[in-house]
């Protein structure tokens, strides 16, 4: 099935819907199951090799969360939470019955609340290097205080020079660039300062851990080893609170291993979106 509908996720479209007065941009493509697509500090823009190896087997929707375009989250959201009712709404809107629902970061965070919350719109969960937990023994992250140095080893498992596609011929090869200077670290940086300016180094939700022991859909938890900006205790934690789920952790990854280890994230999430809704046993797997 996935060869017959490999075209179809290469193409996408561009498209907008007004809720509850805030205008949402969304990208459109794909073939198969609703998936809405949550981002993180990504940011967004883009039609992504992730949402090409999603829009495979599903028919996927990635908005845009009001704020992260200009920089000015609308008062009416005042947290995850808000966020989480718009994507319900965001759901109806788009005539949407159920859907898989990805979410990475902060997006992670807006899809615990939305799976808990409105669980007859969710019919499977996968959560990305989730926000929004405390782990009680572990030094909180501070936003707010890290340079540029510190967030891009939170960040990325990458370290110095990564190879770029050319901007004038992004199609036919690349060069070398500091990760500092690359297009994905501006995007996120960027989202930091948004997150910051929005949240503060607020960065968990009190109510989230009670929250999630509520959620039933089939849940797939993904997170990088080397993430420094939630650890892999924070997939571990996610993964106790909600009962029908299980962990892969990513060697050699870290806050975005879509984009560390993009064919061990596309085979995990390939292999969960395309297998019976029962988990298997196994609770933590390592790759």
């Amino acid at each position: 099935m996935s060869a017959g509908y490999a075209g179809y996720a290469s193409l996408f479209n561009r498209k907008s819907v007004e809720i509850d007065g805030l205008k949402v941009l969304y990208l459109e493509g794909g073939h198969g199951e609703p998936l809405l697509y949550i981002h993180g500090l990504e940011g967004w823009g883009a039609w992504d090799s992730y949402h090409i190896a999603f829009g495979v087997t599903n028919h996927v929707y990635a908005p845009l969360l009001p704020g992260f375009q200009d920089g000015r989250v609308p008062e009416s959201i005042k947290s995850p939470a808000d966020y989480a009712a718009l994507m319900s709404g965001f759901i109806a809107a788009a005539g949407i019955d159920r859907a898989v629902v990805v979410g990475h970061g902060i997006g992670g965070w807006i899809a615990l609340r939305l799976a808990a919350e409105a669980p007859k719109l969710v019919s499977r969960l996968v959560l990305v290097d989730s926000l929004g937990l405390r782990i009680d023994d572990e030094a909180e992250t501070h936003l707010r205080d890290m340079d540029r140095e510190a967030f891009s080893n939170a960040v990325f498992a990458r370290r110095g020079p990564v190879l770029v596609p050319h901007a004038y011929n992004p199609d036919f090869g690349g060069e070398f660039q500091d990760i500092q200077n690359s297009q994905d670290f501006k995007r996120y940086w960027r989202c930091r300062e948004i997150m910051v300016k929005w949240l503060g180094d607020q960065l968990y939700d009190p109510e989230l851990p009670n929250l999630a022991r509520n959620i039933t859909a089939p849940t797939m938890v993904i997170w990088g080893r080397e993430d420094g900006l939630a650890s892999v205790q924070h997939g571990h934690r996610i993964t106790d609170l909600i009962a029908n789920s299980r962990l892969a952790v990513i060697e050699g990854a870290g806050h975005s291993p879509m984009k560390d280890k993009r064919e061990t994230f596309q085979k995990i999430a390939h292999l969960f979106l395309t297998e019976s809704a029962e988990l298997g046993v196994e609770k933590v797997t390592e790759y």
